[in-house]
């Protein structure tokens, strides 16, 4: 019963066909229009990839050189601490101190690496993937 029902709404079922001319045009068309999103696809996926190379590196060469600065930043921590009223270079723990420094050190490094990645986004032109003509 179902598929007699079935049977009867494909029989009935007539579309219109186009020339194949027009398919062919419209198809060509579609074509173009993907193979262009295609390469606009490619063209950003390089520029991301270019901008993550860019950031780590900077990130990583930025949290070398706060390392290398570690026991100036400590000092500068630890004279700052001294600063607060009721604290005094005896009861300043050492391991606060040294914490401190690193977590400074490494929301520089994250700091200086986004920073980076934004602006070599920015620089680089997202044109690469432009059709000629």
């Amino acid at each position: 019963m179902e598929e007699d029902k079935i049977k009867d709404i494909f029989s009935s079922y007539d579309p219109e066909l186009t020339s194949s001319l027009e398919f062919m045009e419209r198809l060509e068309r579609n074509l173009d229009a993907v193979e262009l999103i295609h390469r606009e696809n490619a063209a950003v996926m390089k520029r991301n990839r270019i901008a993550v190379a860019v950031a780590a590196c900077t990130g990583f060469f930025s949290g070398i050189l706060f390392s290398l600065l570690l026991p100036y930043l400590m000092d500068m921590i630890q004279s700052l601490i001294a600063t607060f009223p009721g604290m005094t270079a005896h009861n300043i723990n050492p391991g606060y101190t040294q914490a401190l420094s690193w977590i400074l050190i490494g929301a520089a490094s994250v700091f200086i690496a986004v920073n980076a990645y934004d602006i070599t986004l920015a620089l680089k032109p997202s044109s690469d993937a432009r059709p000629e003509g």
